[in-house]
């Protein structure tokens, strides 16, 4: 089963994009019949994620997947932000941050959980996990800067920068 684990994560990355690609020619209809279908498989796709996640830390290939994918449905089906915000998955993406091999997937996904959950009402539990760990980033960012590696220290400001834009009217109040 865990051979098959990389085909399966990579269908479920190209799946929502495939949503949204235009040049496949299907009619309108079908193609918001395949939303819905998406929308409503969002909470068992995140469960999937969340036991991969689990199980399998030590496959670094497998992790990135993993995390390519949660970023895939993040920015193209709405997922349960309450479920994401107390998801391991979550928490995974900031520790990742720390692996060479996993930074630049980990560094996507908290970008576009960012983005996601712009909506400040309703995603609220979703922001509230986010931000405390955003800010405790900055370290990271400093040693980035000392180490002068440009590519880190860049993806985490695209963190900072997305999260000051997505959440202004929060930060202003």
């Amino acid at each position: 089963a865990q051979q098959k684990l990389p085909c399966l994560l990579e269908l479920l990355t190209v799946l929502p994009e495939e949503a949204e690609n235009y040049k496949v020619g299907v009619l309108p209809e079908r193609r918001k019949q395949f939303r819905q279908i998406l929308r409503a498989a969002g909470p068992q796709v995140l469960q999937l994620l969340t036991a991969v996640q689990g199980q399998c830390q030590a496959q670094v290939d497998v992790m990135q997947r993993m995390l390519k994918c949660v970023t895939s449905w993040l920015r193209h089906v709405p997922l349960p932000s309450d479920e994401l915000a107390s998801s391991a998955i979550l928490a995974y993406s900031f520790s990742a941050l720390g692996s060479p091999e996993l930074f630049d997937a980990a560094a996507d996904l908290i970008v576009e959980a960012v983005h996601f959950s712009q909506d400040h009402e309703q995603h609220a539990a979703l922001i509230g996990a986010i931000v405390p760990q955003v800010l405790q980033l900055q370290p990271v960012y400093e040693q980035a800067v000392a180490n002068g590696d440009e590519d880190s220290a860049r993806s985490l400001c695209r963190i900072f920068a997305e999260m000051g834009e997505q959440y202004m009217r929060l930060i202003l109040q």
